[in-house]
């Protein structure tokens, strides 16, 4: 999950730096992607979705790239698919899970969201 601009990586929570203390150490992007990652909706939406039933019948596989939007008030909407995995039961199923995600997610007054555009892949590989 990071904020996303056109042609923007996504980048893990993992693979997120710890920040130091101080806002001259970071940048705003690191700052950024740094609240995100710590976030209760990051927690949410890092837990895989469930896999469609039929999808997993028939042996589907790809990769989702979803994006939504964070009001200046720090609350996530409008998520749409930017990249479909091929598969609109893998996107759809997808899209369900972000937008429970976002339903669910109540910002603590010490966890508000920037504002802007964020994205985060589902990988859906049958193991």
């Amino acid at each position: 999950l990071l904020p996303c601009n056109a042609g923007a990586q996504v980048v893990q929570p993992s693979q997120v730096p710890a920040l130091a203390p101080g806002p001259s150490q970071a940048s705003e992007a690191e700052q950024k992607a740094y609240a995100v990652a710590q976030s209760s909706l990051a927690l949410c939406v890092h837990k895989h979705p469930e896999y469609p039933v039929a999808a997993r019948r028939l042996g589907l596989q790809g990769r989702t790239m979803l994006v939504f939007t964070v009001s200046s008030e720090g609350i996530p909407m409008e998520p749409l698919v930017m990249r479909s995995s091929g598969h609109p039961v893998l996107d759809q199923a997808a899209l369900k899970h972000l937008a429970s995600c976002i339903t669910q997610f109540v910002p603590a007054a010490s966890e508000h969201l920037p504002a802007g555009r964020y994205a985060f892949p589902v990988v859906w590989r049958l193991e």
